[in-house]
This record gives structure tokens, C-alpha cells and sequence, in this order.
């Protein structure tokens, strides 16, 4: 009866049986010179043929360290994005869908959204669009 009622609890829950990640661990994070929405189609092979630029590890730990994640029926709104790729702590790279305006991300490996706290949003997005405009001005 205990079994039957932890594996209730861990279906409801979601968490029991899937792999926390933890993002402040991820490194090799990349910003690409993406802007169409084609983008979302993208497969990591594709995008080698952009130009991309690496993100400070120091930084993306900083403002990864408390994200949560978005409950799949709260699903937010993309105006405008960027496109990046990190390295989990196994090694796999993922390609990752970053809100320009919304502080939350799209980790399309687990298709999961995630959010940053609400004092790091501002410093996020003047981050992400200071790397931007240095990786578009490189020819």
C-alpha cells in the first residue's frame, strides 16, 4: 500500500522519476547571430554555420542559480528570442531558446521552461543584449 502510494505521489508530483538539472552547473554557453523563426528548427549541427559568441561562465551561473521551472499549463509568450547552446554536467549540449524581454528560457532537450527570479531579469536581458549587439558587430 506504501508503494502504491509513494508512485501516486511521484506521477502527480512529476519530479520522482525525471533529473533535476541544475543550471548554475552548465558551462560552454554560446549566443548565436540568429533571428528568424526558423530558429526554433534549428538542430545543434545547423547552428555551427552562425556566428556565435561564448557567455561569461561566471555570469550564466550567477543568474542561473535559483531558476524554477514553469508549470507546463503556464506556458509563457515569446516576444523576440535568442538562441543558444550550453554543456549540461553530463556533457550533452542543448540548445536553448532564451526570451529577450521575459526572463525565462526554453531548455528544448527536456522541453521545459524555466524562469529566472524577478531581481536578475533586468541584469539578464542587459547582458544578453550586450553580448548580442558585440556578436553582430563582428564580421
Amino acid at each position: 500500500m506504501k508503494l502504491v502510494l509513494i508512485l501516486l505521489l511521484c506521477t502527480i508530483n512529476g519530479d520522482c522519476f525525471s533529473q533535476n538539472l541544475y543550471w548554475h552547473k552548465t558551462e560552454n554557453w554560446k549566443l548565436y547571430d540568429v533571428h528568424d523563426q526558423k530558429a526554433f528548427l534549428y538542430s545543434l549541427d545547423t547552428l555551427r554555420n552562425f556566428k556565435s559568441i561564448g557567455l561569461d561562465k561566471d555570469k550564466m551561473q550567477m543568474f542561473l542559480q535559483n531558476v524554477t521551472i514553469i508549470q507546463k499549463d503556464n506556458e509563457p509568450v515569446w516576444m523576440g528570442f535568442y538562441l543558444a547552446t550550453c554543456k549540461l554536467q553530463d556533457g550533452t549540449t542543448v540548445k536553448i531558446d532564451i526570451s529577450m524581454y521575459g526572463g525565462f528560457f526554453y531548455d528544448e532537450k527536456s522541453r521545459t521552461y524555466y524562469q529566472l527570479p524577478s531581481n536578475l531579469k533586468d541584469d539578464w536581458f542587459n547582458y544578453l543584449t550586450e553580448q548580442g549587439t558585440v556578436l553582430q558587430s563582428r564580421n
